[in-house]
């Protein structure tokens, strides 16, 4: 019965933290969402989104392309 307590009680304990995190978590994106900021701009700014999205195509294809023609990008000469 003692143990069966105990684990309740650490329960109650776990629950409480639990609750309280969420809310700090809430606060924190909620804050993050409506902020002036890099974060805020970039969770809210479709655009930011796009140009992300296209400057890693480009970056990939640069990858690839370095890849297939290193020649191309790097010019090494030993005397």
């Amino acid at each position: 019965m003692v143990s069966l307590r105990a684990a309740a009680a650490n329960l109650e304990k776990l629950t409480r933290a639990l609750d309280s995190t969420r809310v700090d978590v809430n606060a924190t994106i909620a804050k993050a969402n409506t902020g002036p900021g890099t974060v805020g701009r970039l969770m809210n700014d479709p655009a930011a989104y796009e140009k992300a999205e296209a400057l890693l195509v480009r970056l990939d294809s640069l990858i690839l392309d370095i890849k297939s023609n290193p020649r191309k990008y790097i010019n090494l000469r030993i005397f």
